[in-house]
């Protein structure tokens, strides 16, 4: 319920949209439009993969460990953080591996065709990025799950979205379109990082006090059955976010994706 989020939650939100709006005018104003078309073109991409990256286990950890906290045991709750993690874990670190090998190819249709060599590179090392970014959104749902709030706003709606805002003016100067998407992307290390930090207390206080519970029948069965559908939902909601200027690269090229993107983001 509305009334239950904690009195910064609202304030969360304000920071994350002014930082990325001022995000976009830095961006804009700081490069020339083919790369800033390539810098909106990559972190689109970035987010829609971490999106598949996630395959939708953050929807499952906020269903089901509420309800096993109280009526599971606490063995039940340790397997909906295995289910909820280590398929986050495999799946966005394949597709992180894939943008390492291919980004030549992936170059060729989210930047434009001839890439140049900063922008190949930018892509690998997003590579090394997208686990980290899809990871950090999963532990940020599992700390919900328990009932946290100020995880998710502390570091997903105020942290992340200015340290990416002040790195990316520090790097503007330069001009740099690596530089930049450089530190666009490299928050998310930290952001998963403390993300991580509250679960292992919030956990062991779980099984402290639901020792002695008997289980509920939950089983992996379930946990699918509720996630994938809702897996595809957002990926969905998400691929109409970011895919439109992916296809305006592929189709105009990187200075009418950054037009687009400018426009669409103002």
């Amino acid at each position: 319920a509305v009334d239950q989020l904690p009195p910064h939650a609202f304030d969360g939100a304000a920071v994350t949209t002014v930082a990325n709006l001022l995000l976009s005018v830095v961006v804009t104003r700081s490069m020339s439009q083919a790369n800033a078309g390539i810098f909106f073109s990559i972190t689109s991409l970035v987010l829609l993969l971490a999106t598949v990256g996630r395959v939708g286990t953050g929807g499952g950890a906020i269903y089901f460990l509420p309800r096993l906290r109280l009526l599971g045991s606490p063995d039940e709750v340790s397997e909906c953080l295995r289910w909820s993690i280590r398929p986050a874990v495999l799946v966005s670190c394949l597709l992180g591996l894939g943008l390492l090998v291919f980004a030549p190819q992936i170059a060729d249709l989210a930047v434009g065709r001839d890439p140049s060599p900063d922008a190949i590179l930018v892509l690998r090392l997003s590579g090394l990025v997208l686990p980290f970014a899809a990871l950090g959104d999963v532990l940020q749902s599992i700390t919900r799950g328990f009932g946290r709030m100020r995880t998710t706003v502390m570091v997903e709606r105020i942290g992340r979205p200015l340290a990416q805002l002040m790195l990316v003016v520090l790097a503007a100067p330069t001009h740099n379109v690596l530089l930049l998407v450089l530190a666009w992307t490299v928050t998310y290390l930290p952001a998963t990082i403390l993300s991580a930090l509250p679960i292992r207390r919030l956990a062991r206080e779980s099984r402290r006090r639901r020792s002695d519970a008997e289980p509920s029948g939950f089983n992996r069965s379930e946990y699918w059955r509720f996630t994938g559908p809702r897996a595809l939902i957002s990926l969905t909601q998400v691929g109409l976010q970011r895919a439109d200027v992916l296809l305006v690269v592929a189709i105009l090229g990187p200075v009418q994706a950054a037009l687009y993107a400018a426009a669409t983001r103002f």
